[in-house]
């Protein structure tokens, strides 16, 4: 958890905490759709949290090469 918010997150000083991870950028309202031979998760159009749930699986994709 603590690699995750500081390298996925850049979170240093004040950290989040697992609750607040977990409503944010796990339990999003979302559709897994496949389509095109891959899947896609289809986030709600005017979630709040979108752009930071799109950065970090951004720097996660960064970071895994």
């Amino acid at each position: 958890m603590n690699w995750f918010r500081e390298k996925v997150l850049d979170q240093r000083g004040h950290r989040r905490t697992a609750g607040w991870l977990r409503r944010v950028l796990i339990v999003i309202p979302a559709r897994l759709v496949h389509t095109a031979r891959r899947w896609e998760l289809k986030a709600w159009r005017d979630y709040p949290w979108r752009g930071l749930f799109e950065w970090a699986t951004h720097r996660l994709e960064v970071l895994r090469l």
